[in-house]
């Protein structure tokens, strides 16, 4: 396993808490392999991203449902198409469980690239224009592994700075 691993247990379950692995999709695409090769049916990301929308504040968490494939992993593992989709029951049951907690909560679509301080001034225009909330760099290429490997993906971030 690549990075941090701790197990918890909570009752009969066990969860897993993995980091240091690195950044972007090509190393969250491998964490989210090896966790479902260990017997993981369910993948929440927690990461960062940059805000595209002017009224995302600090302290909202944004949960991700659809992610705008711009980044090389998800290719690998769906056919063609605009967004590679979390799991709509665990993306809900992550939104509600946040809200319960007293957290503000967004959901909504990101954008996933590979390309660090890379994105243009059109980008973030164009899709901050299409209502797009965020840009990070993982959440496309777990959703798709998680899909192609049959198993659960749901995605949060707290928002970073407007890009």
């Amino acid at each position: 396993m690549r990075g941090d691993l701790q197990l918890l247990q909570r009752e009969r379950h066990f969860v897993a808490v993995c980091g240091g692995f690195g950044l972007g999709a090509p190393a969250a695409a491998l964490v989210t392999e090896q966790l479902i090769a260990l017997g993981a049916r369910r993948i929440v990301t927690v990461g960062t991203a940059a805000a595209l929308q002017e009224d995302l504040r600090p302290g909202h968490l944004v949960v991700c449902n659809r992610a705008l494939r711009d980044e090389g992993v998800s290719r690998h593992y769906l056919a063609p198409s605009r967004y590679a989709l979390p799991s709509a029951a665990l993306t809900g049951q992550l939104a509600d469980a946040l809200q319960a907690h007293g957290a503000t909560v967004r959901e909504g679509t990101g954008w996933s690239t590979d390309a660090p301080y890379r994105e243009t001034h059109a980008e973030v225009e164009q899709y901050s224009a299409e209502g797009i909330l965020t840009a990070d760099m993982e959440a496309a290429g777990v959703f798709a592994v998680a899909e192609h490997r049959a198993a659960a993906a749901a995605a949060v971030s707290p928002w970073r700075t407007r890009s």
